[in-house]
């Protein structure tokens, strides 16, 4: 039997804030059949981060994606997506109430 090596994410135990980043490049956009997954490091605690967004939403708002036929591939908005991070670390300061799971660093990412 071999040891298999301990996979350590770097991470930076900074307490929330919530702070903006502007729009940053590195993330790698992926585009699923409903919807598009964006990854990359948090700018602020250098956690790995994955940002989901689905086709519409719950409530029947328009969401980031436009219409689309039946069985035609999704097609991205045109401008840059806003991207929270969701590192999933516990941080100081994160509020209760706070929906996040992570340090409160928000920035923009362009799509392809």
């Amino acid at each position: 039997m071999t040891d298999q090596p301990t996979v350590v994410t770097p991470h930076s135990g900074i307490s929330y804030t919530e702070q903006s980043f502007g729009l940053l490049a590195g993330f790698d956009v992926v585009l699923r059949e409903k919807g598009l997954d964006i990854t990359g490091v948090c700018p602020a605690c250098q956690g790995r981060t994955v940002s989901s967004h689905d086709i519409g939403s719950p409530h029947g708002y328009k969401g980031i994606f436009p219409r689309r036929k039946a069985g035609s591939a999704p097609k991205p908005p045109a401008g840059p997506v806003t991207v929270i991070c969701a590192c999933g670390f516990p941080h100081a300061e994160r509020p209760a109430e706070s929906g996040e799971s992570g340090c409160g660093a928000y920035w923009k990412v362009a799509l392809p």
